[in-house]
């Protein structure tokens, strides 16, 4: 009687650390702004998970030992990504290499298939807005797959395998992973269902001004309306921490800052009608060809309007200062990736020097000194610029 309570309180606790899993699953997700990241992380968390059941498997009876191993990886498979699917075999083969046995390669060979069947199911459902009770079942047929690792076993071993073993183990699979995979698509529903309403979200309180996504739903809709290299490049203007730290301490009042510039460099570009905050530091304002053509130019007037005259907060005047770049708006996962690091201090790009070609890569560089109000040389800058349009990727509307 105690070794069954102890094999029902070990069963208990694993199917407890795949729900535990589910939780994380969603956090992770939510908290970690960098998809390849959090990928890694729950990778390596699944990972660990398996770890844990192969070095805590439970004996339903004399001679058979089950363990839960499969299951996250089977997981992984379904929900991590390649990343992520990745990570969590590397961790989980590793172990079963270090423990050796008898049963080493077909062990290998199982997880393998497990996350292979795992991963065809996510390929098979990926359509699916919701992937009900039914589509588990066929989650813990697909991953059952890893049966058939026990092929590679000695003929002993295997036909002990095949009579005693293979058919507790795939009820285990039946009841355990519908049950952890509801969870974990429960988890995901409740993640897409608030990443929908944030991105519904279409204003920030602060600022009035539109949110990310809002913004680059508009440049992108601008450029292909254009189609001639405008709104495909993004002025971003980032306030130098330490100067305006002591005097605009809330991050509300950063991003009022910020807002007030974008009224300031409306004076030199007068047709902006788009503007972006991006955390409180980062203010976001898409170009035009015409921008883009005297882009010295207007980086220039730029600084002058947002830095020369001084702010007025609790009607004592301050003033601010601000580094300014260009990035390209064409790969939407490096953008958002760049944003980050120049939100967080950690940017490269404000270490160096702006080299042309990296920071602007459509912008024309019109050499010699001359005048941008040449009729001559606007006209090559403008053929330059349109050329030089083949780089960006087609967007589609």
């Amino acid at each position: 009687m105690n070794m069954q309570l102890t094999d029902v309180v070990d069963t208990v606790a694993s199917l407890g650390l795949m729900m535990v899993l589910g939780y994380a699953y969603a956090q992770l997700h939510h908290r970690l702004r960098f998809p390849k990241a959090s990928q890694i992380v729950l990778g390596a968390l699944f990972g660990l998970a398996a770890i844990v059941q192969m070095v805590r498997p439970f004996e339903p009876m004399e001679g058979l030992i089950i363990d839960f191993r499969n299951i996250p990886i089977a997981m992984a498979g379904a929900f991590l990504g390649v990343r992520g699917a990745l990570t969590c075999l590397a961790f989980a083969v590793a172990m079963r290499l270090n423990l050796g046995g008898v049963g080493m390669w077909s062990g290998v060979l199982g997880m393998i298939l497990t996350l292979a069947g795992g991963a065809f199911w996510a390929w098979c459902t990926r359509s699916s807005p919701k992937r009900g009770f039914g589509a588990m079942i066929f989650l813990a047929l697909a991953m059952s797959i890893h049966l058939g690792g026990a092929l590679i076993l000695p003929e002993a071993a295997r036909d002990w395998f095949l009579a005693q073993a293979a058919l507790p183990l795939l009820i285990v699979n039946m009841l355990a992973v519908p049950i952890v995979g509801c969870i974990l698509e429960g988890e995901r529903l409740r993640l897409r269902d608030k990443c929908r309403l944030h991105a519904s979200a279409a204003f920030d309180p602060d600022t009035g001004l539109p949110n990310l996504e809002s913004f680059k739903r508009q440049c992108m809709i601008r450029a292909v309306a254009m189609d001639d290299g405008s709104y495909t490049q993004v002025l971003v203007l980032r306030l130098r921490l330490y100067q305006v730290l002591s005097t605009w301490g809330r991050p509300a009042q950063r991003k009022q800052l910020l807002a007030a510039m974008k009224l300031r460099v409306e004076t030199v570009l007068p047709k902006v009608d788009l503007a972006c905050c991006y955390g409180d530091r980062l203010l976001l304002i898409p170009l035009t060809l015409e921008d883009l053509v005297h882009r010295e130019e207007m980086l220039v007037d730029i600084r002058r309007a947002v830095t020369e005259a001084p702010y007025v907060l609790a009607n004592t005047e301050h003033y601010a200062n601000v580094d300014l770049h260009v990035l390209p708006l064409n790969e939407e996962t490096e953008f958002n990736v760049a944003l980050e690091k120049m939100a967080t201090g950690s940017n490269k790009l404000a270490a160096k020097k702006e080299q042309p070609g990296v920071a602007y890569p459509l912008v024309p560089q019109i050499s010699g000194g001359k005048d941008y109000n040449s009729s001559t040389d606007k006209m090559f800058a403008k053929l330059e610029v349109l050329l030089n349009q083949n780089r960006i990727p087609e967007r589609s509307g």
